[in-house]
């Protein structure tokens, strides 16, 4: 490959600091239609962004879930024997991994039955199991969170089948949220339950329990409006914006109600892209 000279010309100052002027203008400009936006609509943008990054990992989670879940209900039924309730799905290195098998509690030692891996969020690879400390630790989580969130589910009288997802969270700590599972055509929203749980002693640090009565929604009907109730916050929770991410794409008109705002995902064509708007209610 023949290598190029490139002859690049000394760029004026004044050019420089034009740009640097508008750069700086548009930054200024920006945190000013934030600071509006959040007057008038009460969304604290920062808590808003930072729900929407975890929700956006969960929301990679769940379509790993589904998709490596259909792989091994394609296996035959005696195969899936040496599987407990004891899945989850978590990320390393930028990959997320998907684990079913059993965890012993007297051993405190996760063998996994099931293991696939993904780089991104719609293809999956089957990889070969292997019990490590790390996974052990997940499992340990899961089965202990699961076993908390019963109470608490059985202490408010819902009989609702939930998913679970987790989380490492600083401080030696791991994070459980568990949102409403849908069932043939319906996808489900309403209570969503946060645990936090000391990775050392495995007890319960603390849970938080938002939302409203379950709601089913047919994936069928698309041109039906689709209004999520958080009439008493001012920003989106974690499960709302995960149903929002979720299901978009079920219909055309998606809000989640806010105390004094309005949410929702709007599509960009010129970008081809999809963001999402607040407006004053």
């Amino acid at each position: 490959m023949k290598k190029c000279r490139y002859f690049i010309p000394p760029i004026p100052c004044w050019i420089i600091a034009c740009a640097a002027m508008a750069l700086t203008s548009c930054s200024f400009h920006k945190k000013l239609a934030e600071q509006k936006m959040e007057a008038t609509t009460g969304i604290d943008l920062e808590a808003f962004n930072r729900n929407l990054h975890i929700a956006e990992e969960l929301a990679t989670d769940d379509k790993i879930a589904w998709i490596s879940t259909d792989s091994i209900l394609a296996e035959r039924i005696s195969l899936l024997d040496s599987l407990d309730s004891t899945w989850f799905v978590c990320k390393a290195d930028n990959k997320h991994y998907a684990y079913y098998g059993r965890y012993s509690a007297e051993e405190q030692q996760y063998y996994p039955k099931y293991v696939f891996v993904s780089t991104d969020d719609s293809t999956i690879s089957k990889i070969p199991p292997e019990p490590d400390s790390t996974t052990s630790l997940y499992a340990k989580m899961v089965t202990t969170g699961t076993r908390y969130f019963k109470t608490i589910v059985d202490s408010l009288q819902l009989d609702i089948h939930y998913n679970h997802y987790i989380r490492k969270a600083p401080g030696g700590r791991c994070i459980m949220w568990f949102f409403p599972a849908g069932y043939a055509n319906y996808c489900a929203q309403g209570i969503e339950i946060r645990l936090t749980i000391d990775s050392a002693s495995g007890e319960l640090s603390g849970y938080n329990v938002d939302g409203a009565l379950l709601r089913y929604f047919e994936l069928d009907k698309k041109t039906k409006p689709v209004e999520l109730d958080n009439s008493w916050s001012d920003t989106p929770s974690v499960g709302n914006i995960f149903f929002v991410l979720r299901n978009y794409y079920n219909f055309n008109d998606m809000k989640i109600i806010n105390r004094n705002s309005i949410s929702r995902m709007v599509y960009a064509p010129e970008n081809d892209k999809w963001t999402w708007e607040h407006l004053p209610r």
